[in-house]
This record gives structure tokens, C-alpha cells and sequence, in this order.
């Protein structure tokens, strides 16, 4: 169908609008902090087949792979046999979804009984069954909680209250009124992309949405396909490590060739090692969203949608059995870890055919704090927070300081909300973590350093993440970041915190968390005087650590 260019414009900008209204929809009326107050959610429009249209840009880890998610749906359900009022549910790591606490609800959306599309949203569940949260004891998949295979289900009739699914799966959870007051969340959030998108039906006319929605697809295909024709064609190679798999202490690798064909990207990670018993493997969606995502940043523009077509110039293959394309049941609960070692490893050889866009390595985890804990009235509280980190420094600015990583993009839980919700701890420091940066002539952005005191005993805390033995890599010489670590002071004696297991902690005791700062980018002796003297200034650096980096660099 040909449509007006103004028309198209309109509706193509109301399609972008409407998936960040239904954002923030969900956001506003969820129970737990990690989404209403961390924004730890995503939502997105999908056509007929499946096909991302338009985004909330929330968290990229969730977006890159919502068609992935949805497409074992429909290829169980296909469209003809949907009707108005059916809702999908998936959140099985090896048939598209990501980790268990990332569920996904899709709402095919109905205009005089034809389908237009669909309104699709996730959220991290703070309980979602299992060992308690993500627990790196968790060693394969039915550990780790509540498995939703792709299924269609009716709203009317298998969500409410009374239904068996919800009294089935309410047995099995430990907070069911904080996890299904998010469930409805993202049903609200769908209903209202529902409402939004039947309002433009009713003005153009169903056919002219999807004629809309396809040249979306076609026009953020054509500019990513003009992007990789300004790189060089050949084959660049990078490399990152993952700290360990848990069991023998020693490194992980992710390799990547990236090779360029005129308007074409292929990502290949043979060579990357295999999975293993510990809940930090990534599936497939998840992995493919962490080469998208790193693809998006360097090559798209922040203004093009980030959408299927986005998709279409980049081929990805992961080897299976891998850490980064498990064979099922393997645990991935932690996923986002090797997804980071995906996004710098790709980082690391798109420097070499971009050296003048790519960054260099940032704390780049997804280091999860955890205390947890069951009031006199039964009630269990979980305080579960994602810390942000230092930035890599780019080609010509220093690294962000204390920013939330590039794949989780959650914000931090202000301590007020904090304070308010858990009354079993108390935050007794938040700051930036000095000399965490790599220097270089760009120096890397500042870690983080949040300190909690326990207020009762019987908490249970559990740390796990990445970075604490491996740094962050610099490029053109810079130097590398900070390592994490997590400590315990107790009774006047401070020790490193083992984030391999949880721990039960005493009242009184005092748990501080530092994430890594970003490496450097170019030589340090190349920085100038006066981002020297301003990074002194700040108290950024104390004096011997620039003296340090100056010496490390000769």
C-alpha cells in the first residue's frame, strides 16, 4: 500500500512514542523497587510476523532479542489461530527467552478482526521460584525457578485470580503478591500499546500501519547497510575473558572474527570456550542481543530506530555447547556476564576497523548485590541491586564515571527507596570509587562504591558479577581498570566476600561493594596537564596513582 510521506512520518513517530508510553506505563505501576525504582524492564511493538518495529531503548539486553522471544510462539500458535484476548508467555532460555526472571508477555492487537501486530513487554521478576533470585549454586535450568515454555493463553480465562495456572504458579514462587502486581504491570503496559495502536487504526486504516511499520523495518535496515559500507572490508579479530566459570579459578574466553563484505557484517565465535556448571552461561537470544547491541552503538545512528531491520545486514553464529549457546538444561541465571565478555570482545575487533569510534573496555558487568531476608510476619524481603560502573575511555573524551553498564542500562535504587522498603539494612556510603580508572591519554570513567550495614541478624547475602580478577582491556595504549571487590568488616576485622556463594551475615556487619573503573584509550603521557590537574582537583586520583600510571607507561 503506497501512503502519504506525512502520514508515514506520523505514524511511524506515533509507533516510537507509543512503545515508550507503554515503558513507562509498566514502570509506574510495578511493585518491586528493581523495576518501579531501577527500570529493570522493556517493551516493544512487533508486526504480524514477529518482526521488531519499535522500541522503549530501556534495557538493550532485553530488545535486541524480543522477535527471538516471540517467534516460538508463533510458530507453535501460528496467527490463525489467535483471536482477541489471547496473550503469549515465554520466558524459556532454549526456546528464545533469556534468563527465568525475564518473562515476556505478548497482546496481539485485533482491529475488526484483523491482526495488526503486537504489544510485547518483559520484566525482571524479583522472584520467580527457584533457589532464591539468581544463586550461582544453581548448577542447571529447573533450579533456577518457574520454566514458561512459549504458550498461548487467555486472559479471561487463565489469568484471573482463581485460575489453576495462577494458583500453580503462586505455589511455587515465595512473593506472589510482588510478582504477580509486575505480571499485571506488563499487561497494563500492553493493553495501553493496545489502545494506542487501535487509535491509529481507527484514524488510518490497518493496512496503512503496516505499510508504516515495513518501511520502519526497510529504512533502519538501509542506514546500518550504508554504515558498514564505510568500514574496510576484511576480517578483524578480538578477545575477552570472563573472570572463571566458578569451579577451577581459571579465565573463560570469548573469541570473535568480524568480517566485512561491502554492505554485510558476519560475527563468528568458534574458538569460544565451553560451557559449564555455573549459572553464568548465556543463551542464544541473550547472546545475540550482546552482538547487536555493540553493532547498534558503533554503527547506528542514536536517532534510527533500533529495529528488525537493524538486524538483517548482521549474521551471528555462536558454537553450541558453548558458554555463550549452552545446551539445555545448563543454568544461565547470570547470562549477563558472558554477554559482556560478547560485547567487548566485539568491541575489541570492531576497534580495529572503527579505532576512531570504538571505546575500550568498561567495568562492563552486571555485579549483582543481594540481601535477603523474613520479617517477624513471614513476609520475605528481597533488596537485589544491579551497581553500575566506569565507562572505557572513547578516541577523545574521558570514560563516564559511576553509569550504568551498556547492556543493563538500570538505574541506580535511590537510598531513600531503599531505606523505605528494607528494613533489614541501611546504606552507609555511595560514592564514586577513587583511582578505579585506567589512565590514559582518556582516561576511563570511575567505579562505584556502595557500603551497606546489617541491621538484623540472619541476612543472607549473596555477590556474584565479573571483573573481580580480570581488568577491563584499554586501547592504543591506554592503561586497564580497577578490578571489583566486595568486602565484609566484622568486628573490627575486614575480608573479601567469596561472590561464588552467599553468606549469612551478622547485625552490625558492614558489606561494601567497588565495581571497576574504565580502561584508558592512547598513552597517558600524551594526557594533558590540565585534565590532570582537574582529575586532582575532583579527587577523581590521589597524586601517586597518577605518578603510578605515569611509570606503568614508560
Amino acid at each position: 500500500m503506497k501512503i502519504d510521506v506525512i502520514d508515514l512520518s506520523i505514524i511511524g513517530q506515533s509507533l516510537l512514542a507509543t512503545a515508550k508510553e507503554m515503558g513507562q506505563k509498566l514502570v509506574n505501576s510495578a511493585y518491586s523497587p528493581i523495576i518501579r525504582e531501577a527500570r529493570d524492564a522493556s517493551t516493544a511493538i512487533l508486526d504480524r510476523n514477529g518482526q521488531i518495529v519499535a522500541q522503549a531503548e530501556m534495557i538493550p539486553i532485553q530488545l535486541g532479542s524480543m522477535g527471538t522471544t516471540l517467534r516460538p510462539c508463533l510458530d507453535r500458535f501460528p496467527i490463525e489461530t489467535l483471536t482477541e484476548g489471547d496473550f503469549f508467555i515465554n520466558n524459556h532460555p532454549y526456546h528464545g527467552g533469556q534468563h527465568l526472571q525475564d518473562v515476556f508477555i505478548f497482546t496481539p492487537v485485533f482491529h475488526e478482526g484483523q491482526l495488526i501486530c503486537f504489544c510485547g513487554s518483559t520484566a525482571h521478576h524479583l522472584d520467580i521460584g527457584g533457589r532464591k533470585s539468581i544463586n550461582r549454586s544453581s548448577l542447571d535450568l529447573y533450579q533456577e525457578g518457574v520454566v514458561f515454555p512459549p504458550m498461548k493463553l487467555r486472559f479471561d480465562t487463565d489469568w484471573h485470580e482463581d485460575s489453576p495456572l495462577r494458583q500453580l504458579f503462586c505455589a511455587n514462587i515465595r512473593i506472589p503478591e510482588q510478582t504477580i502486581g509486575d505480571f499485571e504491570a506488563q499487561f497494563a503496559a500492553n493493553a495501553l500499546g493496545e489502545q494506542r495502536i487501535l487509535e491509529l487504526a481507527r484514524r488510518y486504516g490497518p493496512d496503512a500501519i503496516s505499510s508504516a511499520m515495513a518501511h520502519l523495518i526497510d529504512y533502519s535496515e538501509a542506514v546500518l547497510r550504508a554504515s558498514i559500507r564505510k568500514l574496510p572490508v576484511g576480517s578483524f579479530e578480538g578477545e575477552d575473558c570472563l573472570d572463571d566459570c566458578g569451579v577451577d579459578g581459571k579465565p573463560l574466553t570469548v573469541r570473535v572474527k568480524v568480517t566485512v563484505n561491502n554492505d554485510t557484517l558476519s560475527l563468528d565465535y568458534a574458538g569460544t570456550s565451553g560451557q559449564f556448571d555455573d549459572n553464568m552461561n548465556a543463551p542464544l537470544a541473550s547472546s545475540l542481543a550482546a552482538a547487536f547491541s555493540c553493532v547498534k552503538a558503533l554503527l547506528v545512528p542514536s536517532d534510527v530506530p533500533f529495529n528488525e531491520g537493524t538486524l538483517r545486514p548482521v549474521s551471528v553464529a555462536f558454537p553450541s555447547g558453548s558458554f555463550v549457546n549452552p545446551i539445555t538444561p545448563a543454568a544461565v541465571g547470570a547470562r549477563m556476564e558472558a554477554c559482556y565478555r560478547i560485547y567487548c570482545a566485539t568491541m575489541k575487533a570492531m576497534a580495529r576497523a572503527l579505532p576512531s569510534v570504538a571505546i575500550s573496555s568498561g567495568f562492563d558487568a552486571s555485579i549483582v548485590t543481594r540481601f535477603a531476608h523474613r520479617l517477624a510476619d513471614g513476609r520475605l524481603k528481597i533488596a537485589h541491586e544491579v551497581h553500575g560502573g566506569g565507562f572505557g575511555a572513547a578516541p577523545t573524551e574521558d570514560g563516564a564515571d559511576g553509569i550504568a553498564a551498556s547492556l543493563s542500562n538500570v538505574t541506580n535504587t535511590p537510598v531513600e527507596a531503599m531505606d523505605m522498603e528494607y528494613p533489614h539494612i541501611r546504606i552507609r556510603e555511595y560514592a564514586l570509587a577513587i583511582d578505579s580508572c585506567g589512565y590514559g591519554k582518556f582516561r576511563g570513567g570511575l567505579g562505584l562504591k556502595r557500603s551497606y550495614e546489617v541491621l538484623t541478624d540472619g541476612v543472607e547475602f549473596s555477590c556474584f558479577g565479573d571483573r573481580f580478577s580480570v581488568r577491563p582491556d584499554g586501547l592504543a595504549g591506554g592503561l586497564a581498570g580497577s578490578l571489583a571487590k566486595c568486602q565484609v568488616a566484622r568486628e573490627g576485622q575486614t575480608t573479601a566476600f567469596d561472590h561464588h556463594r552467599p553468606a549469612v551475615m551478622r547485625k552490625g556487619d558492614v558489606v561494601t561493594v567497588c565495581t571497576s573503573g574504565g580502561a584508558g584509550h592512547g598513552d597517558v603521557r600524551e594526557r594533558s596537564a590540565e585534565r590532570i590537574a582537574s582529575d586532582l582537583a575532583d579527587g577523581y586520583v590521589t597524586e601517586l596513582a597518577v605518578e603510578t600510571a605515569m611509570k606503568t607507561s614508560l
